[in-house]
């Protein structure tokens, strides 16, 4: 499987590189990942393709160092803006990618010697031979003794829901307020079971995207005429100093049906 990557450099075209087996169930589209370019330089791109096809023979195809978040960074509308963007300025993908991520986001090194270390974190799921209730009441029943393991557990269960998915060992200590050792116990009986994840090295913040922002009187009336030059008009320009509350009037005509 191979990935079209688009590298931060003033350069026309995506790069195409294959995914190694490691990861290739974690890489998607718009993910950040760390990727060799000539001989001693690895930059940050964004896969922009997923393939099968096999490029020419020519050329050598290098592996994606690792994959550096978990989720995408950019969505598709997005990046269809980054190439309008290319188109009408007249620029590379690359100088768009560069100017529109944050300087954090784009890591750049002059030496492979190190190479990349993806960001892990340790996650607990439940062992392959619990499956059903029976099984986990037979789990309950071999540590009801042990009162902080039964508790730990029973908080694993709640913060994995129904579908029993894994939990990261940072959230369940934190929630339950009991020590390592403790889980370490349930890991030794075979109840729970430890296994790192690649995860964004980015600290995501759930935002309402949605929440609507209170235009001011004088905002309000020129959305209003707005609206009125486009009942005449297909093009309406914008005069009035807002002090900076133009942006704002753009969003509502963007998100109205």
């Amino acid at each position: 499987m191979y990935a079209e990557v688009l590298l931060p450099l003033p350069l026309a075209n995506t790069f195409t590189y294959r995914i190694p087996e490691a990861v290739a169930h974690l890489s998607g589209l718009y993910c950040r990942v760390a990727a060799p370019f000539g001989k001693k330089h690895f930059y940050t791109g964004i896969i922009t393709e997923i393939h099968d096809r096999c490029p020419d023979q020519h050329f050598e195809v290098k592996d994606i160092i690792g994959l550096m978040d978990g989720k995408p960074v950019i969505n598709a509308p997005q990046f269809c803006f980054w190439q309008w963007i290319s188109n009408y300025y007249l620029c590379t993908l690359g100088e768009v990618c560069k100017a529109a991520l944050p300087t954090g986001f784009i890591v750049e090194s002059a030496s492979h010697k190190t190479g990349f270390i993806p960001k892990t974190e340790t996650y607990l799921r439940l062992a392959d031979h619990i499956q059903t209730e029976p099984d986990l009441q037979n789990a309950l029943e071999r540590i009801k003794r042990a009162k902080q393991q039964e508790k730990l557990f029973l908080d694993f269960l709640e913060l994995s829901g129904i579908q029993k998915s894994s939990v990261s060992k940072k959230t369940l200590l934190e929630h339950s307020g009991i020590n390592a050792s403790v889980l370490n116990e349930l890991r030794k009986r075979g109840i729970l079971v430890a296994e790192e994840k690649v995860v964004s090295r980015i600290g995501w913040r759930e935002t309402d995207v949605r929440k609507t922002i209170l235009l001011s009187e004088t905002q309000k009336q020129a959305y209003n005429d707005i609206n009125k030059s486009f009942k005449k008009n297909d093009v309406a320009l914008l005069n009035d100093d807002l002090s900076g509350g133009k942006t704002e009037i753009y969003i509502r005509f963007l998100v109205s049906p």
